[in-house]
């Protein structure tokens, strides 16, 4: 008699301890299956995390100070502009993901009445607004400390833009779409701007503040290009740099590149 009959007739006559041994070779060969897909799943996961959080630096230029015979002098700060950040592309190479900036202002209006602080009065009643070229980029919403409630971010290509708090939305009866007109006391000039999106995550950090450009809730965000135009610049000086570099592993060879840069 041959081994495959004799191996069906103990099959046929041992059908508990065959269908026993069927499912725990079942079970360890779906257990391994499961553990391969686990380590591939780990593996590519690990792979676009890498890819997308990346890693990043910020450029912020300072006044260099030096001390001779006594004496502080202080050079001219340097600055960041549209032709360095160009320089810096252009060295990373393609290696940067993304690149965030920001500059700081001044803001009052008539048609927004401004959380007030505990020195508040007509004069100090004016909020904050950073020029941001992208505001998902901006830390407290990379780190969701704030959220979008409403609306979207303020992109690249907006103009006169404007991002606000819904403490200060619903304290004016404002809502996305709707048109805002402020001062700008750097720029000295009056502007519009459209809200086009509306972020929470300020509420009950307005206790502290002194003024009213103290308070979170009074602090917005508008758009690099109209920044730039209420300036009336064709090169805008900007404060800072965030640069986002696809990987983490790479960032070294960027920040060499960019230190070799004349």
């Amino acid at each position: 008699m041959g081994v495959c009959r004799r191996a069906a007739l103990y099959l046929a006559r041992k059908k508990g301890k065959s269908l026993l041994l069927f499912l725990v070779f079942f079970a360890v060969s779906a257990l391994l299956l499961l553990c391969v897909s686990v380590v591939e799943g780990t593996g590519q996961a690990a792979r676009e995390l890498r890819s997308s959080v990346g890693a990043s630096f910020t450029i912020r230029p300072y006044a260099q100070m030096t001390l001779e015979e006594g004496e502080i002098t202080q050079a001219a700060a340097p600055v960041v502009s549209q032709e360095s950040i160009d320089q810096i592309l252009a060295a990373a190479q393609g290696q940067v993901k993304a690149y965030h900036t920001e500059q700081y202002g001044y803001a009052k209006s008539q048609q927004l009445h401004f959380l007030p602080g505990a020195g508040d009065n007509t004069a100090s009643n004016m909020g904050q607004v950073t020029a941001v070229r992208d505001s998902q980029l901006v830390d407290v919403f990379r780190e969701e400390e704030y959220t979008l409630l409403e609306g979207r971010h303020i992109q690249p290509e907006d103009s006169f833009a404007v991002l606000l708090s819904k403490e200060l939305t619903d304290k004016n009866g404002l809502s996305v779409g709707d048109s805002v007109t402020m001062y700008d006391l750097d720029t000295d000039s009056e502007n519009t701007f459209t809200i086009v999106g509306i972020f929470g995550g300020t509420e009950g950090m307005t206790k502290d503040a002194m003024m009213a450009d103290g308070i979170a809730a009074n602090q917005g965000y508008i758009d690099g290009n109209s920044y730039q135009k209420m300036w009336n610049e064709t090169t805008l000086e900007l404060g800072s740099l965030d640069v986002y570099v696809d990987s983490a592993q790479r960032i070294q060879q960027v920040l060499e590149a960019i230190q070799a840069l004349p």
